[in-house]
């Protein structure tokens, strides 16, 4: 197995990757025909972690803080300080230093120490302290540690520290059919089914479980991690017919069933990956595969979301100038109830180049599977140290104890009113939205645990407490409230002998969150979802066709936006705004075989960097709308089967 880097910067690297699309009809006769289309997709994903410090990474190699004298451990106190039972507060003397993004302490007399494991079971060890001095663990400590075999520190094995290497195989098919076409009553039939799956298996490899440290030198490094798989499966029958009564031009009725299920299941990984030794743990050394602990057998298990669902939709052209429509959803959800939701729209032209339109609908959302049931582990910066972060169920005890409660169904109001026309050889569609989502789904803050929650759950049979520094949990605490204005306008023209067409796209956005809790959603939290997306944007695009041949040019500019990276709000910034040009050129070769070359951010932009520097090895913004990879130039081919 190859050696990684120390420490790896950039997009995850992506191996075997393959795609195949289907899409076949069969003529049954009699106005009816049989359809089918499908696809399936794999590929490797693979990316690096945090470098662990083989001195300072905590849960696995960083010990305890002492005095240099007299072997007192000095304890962090609930204001973030270190203290001494017999001291007190360090004094203002004490220097704070930076080592690989985890802070640490150092002043005369005062040494900090690599962690060590009493392996007897009953701490009758006398394991002794591995101190660092001068960035050089002890070494006649770590002789004493090698040779007492009721001791062990993982330098021994990673004597550099390591860096977890983290990987997933993805796997997505689907597949959908049906039979359509005209009964003899006159209505248009449409009978179908479809299934998809997708499919994300997890493993970790250069990394190791803590709490495996009896096996010494021998402890695993590579770990199947375990599994989401997302299984849904839909029937519809429609049915559709076109009436002409008296006074009305035409009313247009569509009605329909609807089955769907949606089944989230997760598949816990091997044993290695979350075995848990209770003398390890009560050590504070962390649980689980190091940087995403195996799913464990209690998180595994499937959750399935069911719905019946009838429709109806009526749409009338009055006369030749207005446009009325309305339809009715009526929907049951095996776990949370009934709803009905409906829509009004209507067109009017009120000029022979001119129309507005508008309308107002509601709208309904449950917990997917996956929400309600979510379960992993991430490292960001937490009070300006590396932290391991649990994404949790709102059902998991740690989540409970935070205040997490089930989820609930989001409910919305929507409304739209815009202006259809034409200027010239323009065509001009004019928009304003506006969306109210009450019960919001969404990520909570982070909440930190004190060493009395840890304790506390610990105590209840939470048995991976203690490799936690903070949770996070989808919960229903907030109304969000998005506005804004859509506007699209394109011309044709001609150039020489071809043909060419000018599109001009534009968005201005503004999201409020009008009511939340405060202790789910702090102010960075808040900002994100306000202000985490451009507020202005606008795409460009020129294309023209002469003969075989196609051109394309494109520009793009994003608008300024809110960037906390890792989650940090202690170095969030404002990027500024970007604009990127790309290019195409295409010849068609034959009916079958097209191509292509082009030049995506053709002038090799990159987004605003960081004003504080360099976070966790993140130079340019987390939430960038471009890549932050510069220049994307491709060949490409395309091949049809006729």
């Amino acid at each position: 197995m190859r050696q990684p880097a120390a420490q790896i910067w950039g997009a995850p690297e992506i191996s075997d990757d393959f795609k195949v699309f289907g899409n076949f009809g069969i003529d049954l006769g009699n106005g009816s025909e049989a359809y089918m289309f499908g696809n399936w997709a794999e590929r490797q994903v693979e990316g690096g972690f945090y470098y662990r410090n083989p001195h300072t990474r905590g849960g696995v190699f960083r010990g305890p803080v002492l005095d240099a004298n007299r072997n007192e451990v000095f304890i962090r106190n609930d204001d973030g300080d270190l203290e001494s039972p017999g001291q007190g507060d360090l004094d203002d003397g004490a220097a704070l230093l930076y080592g690989n993004g985890s802070p640490v302490l150092a002043m005369d007399g005062i040494t900090r120490t690599v962690k060590v494991a009493d392996l007897t079971g009953d701490m009758s060890g006398n394991c002794p302290a591995v101190r660092i001095r001068n960035y050089v663990a002890d070494p006649d400590a770590l002789a004493a540690i090698r040779n007492n075999p009721g001791c062990y520190s993982l330098i021994e094995k990673f004597p550099g520290g390591f860096t977890p290497q983290f990987g997933g195989y993805v796997d997505d098919i689907s597949l959908a059919g049906g039979v359509r076409g005209e009964l003899d009553s006159g209505w248009f039939s449409d009978l179908s089914a479809s299934v998809g799956q997708s499919t994300a298996d997890f493993y970790i490899y250069n990394t190791i479980n803590p709490q495996l440290l009896s096996q010494r030198n021998d402890i695993p490094t590579y770990y199947d991690a375990g599994a989401y798989i997302e299984t849904d499966r839909v029937v519809n029958f429609d049915l559709s017919r076109q009436y002409f009564p008296s006074g009305v031009d035409n009313v247009n009725v569509a009605t329909g069933l609807e089955y769907r299920d949606e089944t989230f299941r997760i598949r816990n990984g091997e044993p290695n990956s979350f075995f848990i030794d209770p003398n390890l743990a009560a050590q504070g050394f962390g649980v689980g595969s190091n940087g995403f602990p195996g799913f464990q057998p209690g998180d595994a298990g499937e959750n399935t979301v069911r719905s019946v669902a009838a429709y109806v939709d009526l749409e009338a052209n009055v006369n030749e100038f207005l446009l009325v429509g309305g339809a009715l959803r009526y929907e049951n959800y095996a776990d949370f109830g009934n709803t009905l939701d409906g829509k009004i729209a209507a067109r009017l032209q009120v000029a022979d180049n001119v129309a507005i339109r508008g309308a107002v609908s509601t709208g309904f959302r449950v917990p997917t599977g996956g929400q309600a049931n979510l379960r992993n582990v991430t490292t960001e910066f937490s009070g300006g140290m590396l932290s391991d972060i649990a994404t949790l169920p709102p059902t998991n005890p740690i989540a409970i104890q935070k205040g997490a409660t089930a989820l609930t169904p989001e409910e919305s109001v929507n409304t739209t009113l815009g202006l259809v026309f034409n200027a010239g050889a323009w065509d001009v569609t004019l928009d304003y939205y506006n969306i109210e989502i009450s019960d919001r789904i969404s990520f909570t803050s982070r909440f930190d645990l004190t060493p009395e929650d840890t304790q506390s759950l610990l105590a209840a049979g939470v048995s991976d407490a203690s490799s936690f520094a903070s949770v996070r949990f989808f919960s229903n605490q907030q109304t969000v409230k998005a506005s804004g204005i859509d506007l699209v306008a394109s011309a044709p023209f001609e150039i020489g002998s071809g043909d060419s067409t000018f599109t001009f796209v534009a968005n201005w956005s503004d999201v409020e969150l009008s009511d939340f809790n405060p202790e789910f959603t702090d102010e960075n939290r808040k900002l994100q979802i306000e202000r985490g997306r451009p507020d202005m944007r606008y795409t460009a695009t020129w294309t023209h066709r002469v003969g075989a041949w196609r051109f394309m040019s494109r520009v793009r500019n994003y608008g300024e936006y809110y960037d906390a990276p890792t989650n940090d709000e202690t170095v969030a910034f404002y990027p500024q705004p970007s604009t990127v040009f790309d290019f195409e050129a295409g010849y068609e070769v034959n009916e079958s075989l097209s191509i292509m070359a082009g030049l995506q951010n053709a002038f090799d932009e990159y987004p605003s960097t960081n004003p504080h520097g360099e976070v966790a090895g993140l130079i340019y913004p987390e939430q960038s709308p471009f890549s932050f990879n510069g220049g994307f130039y491709y060949l490409r081919a395309t091949w049809n089967a006729i």
